[in-house]
C-alpha cells in the first residue's frame, strides 16, 4: 500500500533522511489541532458525538414512553362501583407524580444534552476542544443513558400488569438504554473521568461560579453541599478515596446535578414555571449517595 493511501489528518509517516536519531526510512509525526497537546486527547474528543447521540436517542425513546403511557392513563377508567363512570387512572396522586416528576426531569436532562451537542458541534467546526467541553458530554452519556434505565424502570412499575402489554412499549424494547449504558464509554469510566479531571487541574476543583449561579434554587444548594461535603473527604482521604466507588459517583453526579441545573435556568429564564420543574428534578435525581442504578 503506498504511503499516499494512509489518512493523515492528524498524523503522517514523513521521508527521513537518516542518522542516529532518525535512520533512514519514514518517521511517524503527529498534527494535532491547535490546545491538543497529547494524541489520546484527540481520541477523546472524536468519541464525543457518539456520546451525545445515545444519550438524546436514549432520553427520545423514554420520554415517548412516558407519553404513550400517560394517554393510557389519561383514557383508563377505573372501577366505578354504583356511580355512572370511574375515575381515571391520570387522577390517582401517586401515577400523576409519577409521571410528572419523571417526564420534568428527562425534560430537563434533554434540555442540557441538546445545549452541550450544540457545543460539540462549534468545537467541531473549529477543531478546537476543551476540558469542559469534554466534562458536560461525559455527564450528558451517563445522564441520559443511566437516568433513562431508571425512567423506564419507573414508569414500568407504575403501569403494573399494563406493561406486561405490547402496546405499552414497556417490553424488551425498553431495555436500549441497559445497553447504551456501556456503549460509547461505560457510565462508571465516564463518572471517574470527570473526577479525575478534576483533581489533575484539566478543569475547576471547585466550580465557584457554577454554585453562584445554581445557589437560587434548593436543589443547586443541596448538590452544592454534597459536592463540597464530598470533596473535603476525598482530599482527606487521599488516594484511598480510590478504593470508595459511591464517593466518587456522588462526586460526579453532584457536579453534574449543578451543570444541569444551571443550564435549565439560564434557557428557562423568565419562565415562571421553571422552579417547579427544578423541584420535580431534585425529587427524582438530587439524591445522595447516588443511587447505584444511575
Amino acid at each position: 500500500m503506498p504511503r499516499s493511501a494512509l489518512l493523515d489528518r492528524f498524523c503522517s509517516f514523513a521521508p527521513s533522511d537518516g542518522g542516529e536519531a532518525a535512520p533512514k526510512g519514514l518517521v511517524y509525526a503527529t498534527k494535532l489541532p491547535k490546545g491538543v497537546s497529547r494524541m489520546l486527547d484527540l481520541l477523546i474528543f472524536r468519541l464525543l458525538t457518539g456520546r451525545i447521540v445515545l444519550s438524546e436517542a436514549t432520553t427520545s425513546m423514554v420520554l415517548g414512553r412516558l407519553r404513550r403511557n400517560w394517554a393510557y392513563c389519561q383514557a383508563r377508567e377505573l372501577w366505578k362501583g354504583r356511580k355512572p363512570e370511574g375515575p381515571k387512572m391520570a387522577t390517582m396522586p401517586l401515577t400523576a407524580a409519577c409521571f410528572r416528576d419523571y417526564g420534568r426531569s428527562l425534560a430537563i436532562v434533554a434540555a442540557f444534552v441538546a445545549e452541550t451537542r450544540e457545543v460539540v458541534a462549534d468545537s467541531i467546526r473549529r477543531d478546537q476542544f476543551t476540558y469542559d467541553t469534554v466534562e458536560a458530554t461525559c455527564m450528558c452519556k451517563f445522564l441520559g443513558t443511566g437516568f433513562g434505565v431508571d425512567a423506564s424502570s419507573a414508569v414500568r412499575k407504575i403501569m403494573g400488569a399494563r406493561a406486561l402489554q405490547e402496546e405499552s412499549g414497556l417490553g424488551a424494547e425498553s431495555f436500549l438504554p441497559n445497553a447504551t449504558s456501556a456503549a460509547e464509554g461505560d457510565n462508571t469510566i465516564m463518572e471517574l473521568k470527570i473526577v479525575q479531571d478534576a483533581f489533575r487541574g484539566r478543569t475547576s476543583k471547585v466550580p465557584f461560579a457554577l454554585m453562584w449561579r445554581t445557589m437560587g434554587c434548593a436543589s443547586g444548594r443541596q448538590a452544592s453541599v454534597a459536592y463540597l461535603c464530598r470533596l473535603a473527604k476525598a482530599i482527606g482521604l487521599g488516594k484511598r478515596a480510590l478504593k470508595d466507588g459511591q464517593l466518587l459517583k456522588d462526586l460526579a453526579w453532584a457536579r453534574a446535578h449543578l451543570r444541569v441545573i444551571d443550564v435549565w435556568l439560564r434557557v428557562n429564564k423568565g419562565d415562571p414555571n421553571k422552579q417547579a420543574w427544578i423541584d420535580s428534578y431534585g425529587k427524582v435525581l438530587v439524591q445522595f449517595p447516588a443511587p447505584l442504578q444511575c
